[in-house]
């Protein structure tokens, strides 16, 4: 129930969900749409009126995907099926007629220079799961940290029960001796004096009373707070301390090394290093320009009734088998800005930010081995 081991967690769980949606960036795309427009058309062209009324059904569907060695590439397929219902030619009302198009092509693009390295390209998969590598570290961080904590302010509340404890026995045994001096007093046996000093003693006890009453409800609010309780909630130490196990020891060199190997705060920053490093490699990468092939191939079919031929999706997809109507092309893209100063100042951003992963990793393994 401890707030911040349950808002550690919630972070590792958004990690999760951050890794998810990066790598989605790779994922195919799927693209389809289908369009039926239907007009009356009325027009002037090559010394003639001619009006046409006219319908149109067009599809297309496509897949497409970018992937990590810097390609990309996109499958198209598309159909337009038109029918003439109505023309008129000069007055007369010539025969209708229906045509279909279809078309299918295939587009490939690959870097060759800015976007080639496959880890720059998934930088921002990289970046995901880094975050969700330290997000878990911090996760078990906090979780011994709250042990520990807990632990701690378990023994400060049995220490503040001992106090409390003592310091009701003092007020009793200060009334107690009130009482008796009052009683030799009254006697003749004893000096006045000495109930004003067992009065003294005994405001002093109540004082203290109540501070070790004060140290005991502030320390019960505490454990409360971290075991995710309300405030106030009475909570008592039952366990009695236990001796220390004898026989166990740990060497200094022992100690280092294991804190060096499974401390979740250093692997947080040796992470933190890491990233840092490819997020450089990265920015120098992002310096050079950018340099692409292109290369697309389409196949073409077109049935016209007019012309005598059978307008079918059967007889279109032998066309596109047959390959009648090919086109190709291949080309060259080059983009490069000419001062280039967002790169160039994304890569001093990114080398001021591997500096201080560098001392802030050394920090912390030091910190470590002076601790042990």
């Amino acid at each position: 129930n401890n707030p911040d081991l349950q808002l550690a967690a919630a972070q590792r769980d958004a990690a999760k969900g951050g890794l998810l949606a990066a790598q989605a960036s790779w994922d195919p795309q799927l693209n389809a749409g289908l369009n039926r427009p239907v007009s009356t058309d009325k027009n002037f062209s090559n010394g003639f009126t001619y009006k046409l009324s006219s319908s149109t059904v067009a599809w297309n569907v496509g897949l497409s995907q970018m992937t990590p060695t810097g390609t990309s590439w996109d499958l198209a397929l598309s159909g337009a099926e038109t029918s003439i219902d109505d023309l008129e030619i000069f007055g007369s009302t010539v025969e209708g007629f229906n045509n279909l198009r279809m078309s299918s092509n295939l587009s490939v693009s690959q870097q060759l220079l800015k976007g080639w390295r496959m880890s720059y390209n998934m930088r921002s998969v990289i970046s995901a799961e880094s975050n969700l590598s330290q997000a878990e570290a911090s996760l078990l961080q906090e979780r011994q940290t709250t042990l520990a904590n807990v632990a701690t302010l378990y023994w400060d509340l049995y220490a503040a029960g001992a106090t409390l404890t003592v310091a009701e026995e003092a007020v009793r045994v200060a009334t107690e001796e009130q009482r008796i001096v009052q009683a030799l007093l009254d006697v003749g046996k004893v000096a006045p004096v000495e109930r004003t000093r067992v009065d003294a003693a005994l405001a002093q006890a109540e004082i203290n009373l109540i501070d070790a009453e004060s140290a005991y409800a502030l320390a019960s609010d505490q454990l409360a707070l971290t075991l995710g309780l309300p405030l106030g909630m009475p909570i008592s130490a039952d366990t009695e301390p236990s001796d220390a196990p004898d026989g166990v020891r740990v060497p200094v060199d022992e100690a280092i090394e294991a804190a060096m190997a499974a401390n979740p705060g250093l692997h947080v920053a040796r992470i933190t290093a890491e990233n840092a490093e490819r997020t450089y490699q990265n920015a120098r990468h992002g310096l050079l320009p950018s340099l692409s092939v292109n290369a697309s191939y389409g196949l073409q079919s077109f049935k016209d009734s007019s012309q005598g031929d059978e307008v079918t999706y059967s007889a279109s997809f032998k066309d596109l088998a047959a390959r009648e109507l090919p086109s190709q092309s291949v080309g060259v893209n080059l983009s490069m800005p000419l001062a280039n100063r967002a790169a160039r100042g994304d890569v001093m951003s990114q080398a001021a930010a591997l500096t201080q992963a560098n001392i802030n990793l050394e920090t912390a393994e030091r910190n470590i081995a002076q601790l042990q």
